[in-house]
């Protein structure tokens, strides 16, 4: 069994490293020089955008230094440098984009490999110029848009992309059977075993499996729902202030810069693939609440620890702070919230595990928590009996009789477990 390997946080590190650009034609000796404008319309441009933006305009400067705060050094930051110069968007995003895009050239080393999520509130936030910068440095990159879930697995069986897909907002609308099925191989394709069967040949009596494990995109405005977001990175853009910059985005000068930079992380990939693959088998994941995200994050961090760089550092700080976002999220969910006003109101009552309320009892109770949803809980009325046992149903709670028959309510030993696993701290320790 390989050892376990804990990584190093360093402190950020690492020299500028710019996008390499192609060069251009040899000059002949002794042969007048042709003016670049002249022989190459986009060349200038180009030698311009690797010297490091706009020359010494404010926007130029405005686009190195958020290239640098973003972690520069290794292939990370030359990805990562890439990206900052055509949006922008939050110093940590942009290198966990940058470290997803060069762990996508090593599929087949991970267990699992997290969606990516870009999302934003409103339109004309950067997400399809993002997602325009992906294609040009992601494996095999496929652009689609309003696709079946069929062409999807079998897109992936034929050719193992990577999928952009833009304009996913259809993807948080439940109803249509196919949004729903695309919803499942979103959330199933993050496994590398994961597989869709159907029936195919002449006579539709043949068994095909489709494997689904690829690496994704998802584009939408608005935040997909949270089984779909339970596996994926986010990416939160917002519509660009007066005080942002970014360099304007021109296909025949950007592409071939895209290209270079692409073909540098598949040289990478190539050639840092056993060391990548061994950190991975013994990496230690984060040790935050939200397991299922320190599990995604480690292809990620397997690459930044052999790339250094410092990036390690901006994952684990991107980790921390999505950990404090869902834990925030996770108690204003209803089923947690009527845990938590359930915890204190049998803490009031103060007689051990064997403590009974019935179920009117509480609703009384409930409904004079002005402060919370109660009163209003059910199309506008109080939080009913029903209402209240269906949210207490997954969390294996359900009402019992008191020991009269006379009426039905809660046992506070039925609560320990919930509040142990989704209220880890209590509130008063007599319950």
């Amino acid at each position: 069994m390989p050892p376990r390997i804990v990584p190093t946080l360093a402190p950020h590190g690492g020299k500028n490293q710019p996008p390499a650009t192609p060069t251009g034609d040899a000059r002949t000796p002794g042969k007048p020089s042709t003016p670049a404008t002249a022989s190459d319309p986009g060349r200038e441009s180009r030698d311009r955008l690797a010297a490091g933006g706009v020359g010494g305009t404010a926007a130029g400067q405005a686009s190195r230094d958020r290239r640098a705060a973003g972690g520069t050094g290794g292939i990370v930051g030359e990805v990562a440098e890439l990206i900052g110069r055509y949006v922008v968007m939050p110093d940590d995003a942009q290198t966990v984009t940058a470290a997803w895009v060069v762990s996508a050239w090593m599929m087949d080393c991970w267990d699992r490999f997290p969606n990516l999520a870009v999302t934003s509130p409103e339109k004309r936030c950067g997400k399809t110029r993002l997602l325009q910068l992906l294609e040009l440095v992601l494996p095999n990159a496929r652009s689609v848009a309003n696709v079946s879930p069929a062409a999807v697995y079998r897109l992936i069986e034929a050719e193992r992309p990577s999928l952009l897909i833009d304009e996913a907002q259809s993807l948080v609308r439940r109803g249509s059977e196919n949004t729903e099925v695309l919803r499942e191989l979103l959330c199933s394709g993050i496994d590398r075993n994961a597989k869709v069967v159907r029936c195919g040949g002449a006579n539709r009596d043949e068994i095909h499996e489709f494997s689904v494990y690829a690496a994704k995109v998802i584009a939408l405005i608005g935040e997909p729902d949270g089984v779909v977001a339970d596996r994926c990175l986010p990416v939160r853009m917002r519509r660009m202030t007066g005080d942002d910059r970014a360099e304007r985005y021109v296909s025949r000068v950007v592409e071939p810069v895209g290209r270079a930079v692409r073909d540098k992380v598949e040289a990478w990939a190539a050639g840092h693939k056993d060391r990548v693959q061994a950190v991975y088998d013994g990496l230690e994941p984060f040790d935050i609440e939200n397991d299922r995200l320190a599990e995604l994050l480690l292809p990620l961090m397997a690459v930044a620890e052999v790339d250094g760089g410092g990036h390690l550092d901006t994952i684990r700080g991107f980790a921390d702070a999505l950990d404090g976002q869902d834990a925030e999220a996770e108690k204003s969910s209803p089923g947690v919230k009527l845990l938590a006003a359930l915890r204190e109101l049998f803490a009031v009552k103060r007689k051990g595990d064997g403590l009974f309320l019935s179920t009117s009892q509480l609703l009384i109770e409930l409904k004079g928590r002005t402060e919370e949803p109660w009163l209003t809980f059910t199309r506008g009325q109080p939080i009913t009996a029903e209402a209240m046992a269906n949210l207490l149903k997954p969390y294996g709670i359900s009402s019992v009789r008191n020991e009269k028959q006379t009426a039905r309510g809660y046992v506070l030993s039925d609560f320990r477990d919930a509040w142990n696993r989704y209220l880890p701290t209590p509130s008063e320790k007599a319950v």
